[in-house]
């Protein structure tokens, strides 16, 4: 919004700059705080991975949620949340975790 509104940059340009930056932030956030771990290069290469199964995990679920079980449109992302977010934290722990040793 701040991209977009204050600074008159397109919509389009609004979001990916600030999907881009939420990404990084949560790529140090998680680093530092959630999993306390060094940030290298190549796990923050990989760190991408996590949302392409959050948001993967999430389609699939919204899908047979909405499609097979007639789950109703407007409650299913919440549903598909509680399989998501353990999923992406499973994942990001794999990536941001590697060749660390367990204390």
């Amino acid at each position: 919004m701040l991209f977009h509104h204050v600074w008159n940059i397109s919509y389009g340009v609004s979001h990916v700059v600030a999907f881009t930056l939420s990404m990084v932030a949560s790529f140090f956030l998680n680093s530092y705080f959630t999993f306390n771990v060094k940030p290298t290069l190549r796990k923050f290469l990989q760190f991408p991975l996590t949302q392409v199964v959050n948001f993967t995990v999430t389609t699939v679920c919204i899908y047979v949620l909405v499609e097979q079980l007639r789950v109703s449109t407007a409650i299913a992302p919440l549903f598909a949340i509680f399989i998501a977010v353990p999923a992406t934290f499973i994942v990001t722990s794999k990536i941001l975790k590697q060749g660390h040793s367990a204390i």
